[in-house]
């Protein structure tokens, strides 16, 4: 076998080892696309459950705010015990 044979040979295994870097990159640059859709849609329904929990957490004051002023109506205490007498 010839130099320039040689040189062939190596030019050649050069341009598949180029080939397949090349394509390795690309599976790879899809596989980041692909990471990062993901986390956008992660960080989207954390952004929801967010607003959520808030709302809830709203919610639940108004609640506490209603079950706070029905106890005092009635004069009960925190666990639902009568907090003033009335005879004695």
């Amino acid at each position: 076998m010839g130099l320039s044979q040689r040189l062939a040979d190596l030019a050649q295994a050069m341009d598949d080892l180029k080939s397949a870097h090349r394509a390795q990159m690309a599976a790879k640059d899809g596989e980041i696309k692909r990471l990062l859709d993901q986390l956008a849609d992660q960080l989207k329904e954390y952004q929801n459950l967010q607003d959520l929990k808030v709302q809830l957490d709203m919610e639940i004051a108004v609640f506490r705010r209603l079950i706070e002023s029905e106890e005092d109506r009635l004069g009960l205490g925190a666990h639902g015990e009568l907090t003033m007498f009335t005879g004695d």
